[in-house]
Parts: C-alpha cells; structure tokens; sequence
C-alpha cells in the first residue's frame, strides 16, 4: 500500500481504538469527539479494506488484520515521538563527541591554543580534528558534512551558508632580537634595505608588495614559503623579516628572541569569519561551540 494513500493523522487514531476497544473512549483520549472519531474509523476500513474493530459484547474486539497491526504502529509511533521529542539541553560537561575544524596553519596558530584550554576546562570529553581545506574549498567541506566549522577570510557566503565575525587582524614585521638593523624604529628605508621572508599561498601579491607597487617601490624577497609555523625558525636562524598577520607574530614572539615592530606601510586590516553550513545552526552542541569561540575572541 501506498502510504502516501494515508492521513498519518488516522493512525493515531487507529492506535487509541486498539488500545481503548471503544469509540468513545478513543476519541477522549485523544482530544477528539465521538462523531469525528466514529468517521475516523470509517476512512480507515475504506484505505485498509478492513473492519479492523467489530461489536463485542463487551466494547469492541480487533479484527485479525487490526491485531497484526497493533504492535508495528505501536512501535513506529513511539520510534517517532522520541525523534519529535524536544531534545534535552546541551551539557558540554558531560558531552561526548568529535568536532571537525576547517582551518588553515594561520587559523590553527591562532585558534588551537585558546579553544583547547577552554575544551580542557568546559567540555573534556570534546575532541577536536583540524582540516586544511583547499583554496576556496571550505564550503564545499562544510556542505558535504566533512567540516563542521571553518575560518576564512570574511566576505560573502553562498546561499544555505552562515557566518559571525570572528576577530580582525593586522600586518606586522618580525626580525630576531639582535638583526643587523638595531633595536629601533623599522624605517621604511631599512625595510627596503632588508631581505624578506614570505608566506605564499599562490594566491597573488601579499598586501605589503600591493602598497609597496601603488608607490613604485619593490623589496628583495628571499624565501618564499608554503606555511605560517616555519617563519619563526627561519627568522631566528637569519637576517630574514616577515611581514605576518599581527596575531601570529605576538604569539611567535613568546618564543623568545624576536621582537615584533610596526611594518613602516600602512596596510589595510583584515576580519576573520566562522562560517557553517545550515544543517548545523540549530544544532545545540555546535551553537555552543560557536558562542565559546566568540567568546574566547570578544575584543577586550
């Protein structure tokens, strides 16, 4: 039978006959009046071919096709009231589970160290998986459900997608302590004089050399390299300057012997932004997630 041929809403019907034995009191238990629950019975016999409930001298008796279908409604209507049912508040105490972030060795620098002590504290049983997507990848990992959450530069989101700020950032140089340049102000002059480290992605000009062309001006780039987590080894071991995202340099400099200083160009900032596919956002576990990080990034 074509279940489509249905009303379901005659099943519930149907499972307060089979339980009461009785029109009447069917019809109490389920908020219906008699008439409405004698024409409810009426329909079913017509889809089901069946009289399904006959007169007995004491109410009424289920016929052998009611009675094979009892327990199977019974448990398909359970199966379905517990899938209906409003789902219990998110404890991340005592939650267990596996999140998947999206984040590039930049995103990885920046957001591991603070989500994992508040995970250690808030929400042990959390576990965290990181994935690099491709370039310009990450929607598609969100979509296929092999990202849960993802850090990309903030711009628009393809429709069924959703994002909240995250935080802004900056560029900054970064040279070791004792480079030949001095302790003091990185001058332009001396920034031009410098060999250059840089992070490429092959996405184009970093932003610096954009400034530095509108103003017919170049700098010696030495190094090029693939990832953010090799310029402090290489900065500590050269007279290389990198020109990096702010909030990568102040964690780097923690390291120990490098000083962070002010690039002498003006460059433009730039805002980071979470972004999650819609099968996620009423999902309570992961609108705590996203509420802890942007807690964790709030501007102090």
């Amino acid at each position: 039978m074509n279940l489509s041929a249905i009303d379901l809403n005659l099943l519930l019907v149907l499972e307060a006959l089979l339980a009461e034995r009785s029109v009447t009191r069917a019809g109490a238990a389920i908020g219906l009046s008699q008439p409405a629950t004698s024409n409810a019975l009426a329909r079913l016999r017509a889809v089901l071919d069946d009289p399904l409930l006959v007169r007995a001298k004491r109410g009424m008796r289920p016929t052998p096709r009611a009675a094979a279908l009892s327990g199977p409604l019974k448990q398909a209507l359970t199966t379905l009231r517990h899938a209906l049912a409003e789902v219990a508040p998110f404890n991340p105490a005592s939650a267990q589970a596996m999140i998947t972030l999206g984040l590039t060795d930049y995103g990885a620098l920046v957001v591991l160290l603070p989500l994992l002590r508040a995970l250690h504290v808030r929400a042990p049983g959390i576990d965290v998986r990181v994935r690099a997507p491709a370039a310009g990848g990450a929607f598609e990992a969100l979509a296929a459900g092999e990202l849960d959450l993802a850090l990309v530069r903030a711009g628009p989101v393809p429709p069924r997608f959703h994002h909240q700020r995250l935080f802004d950032d900056t560029m900054c140089s970064i040279l070791r302590a004792r480079h030949p340049l001095g302790r003091g102000r990185l001058t332009a002059a001396k920034f031009l004089r410098a060999e250059h480290v840089v992070v490429s992605f092959g996405e184009g000009r970093a932003p610096v050399d954009e400034v530095l062309q509108r103003r017919g001006l170049t700098r010696r780039i030495a190094l090029y390299v693939p990832h953010f987590a090799v310029v402090p080894h290489i900065v500590l071991a050269t007279d290389l300057i990198a020109t990096i995202p702010e909030r990568l340099a102040r964690n780097f400099a923690i390291l120990g012997g490098m000083r962070v200083v002010r690039t002498p160009f003006e460059l433009p900032r730039f805002e980071m932004s979470l972004v999650w596919h819609d099968h996620h956002h009423e999902d309570p576990a992961h609108r705590w997630l996203r509420g802890l990080l942007a807690e964790l990034f709030a501007p102090r």
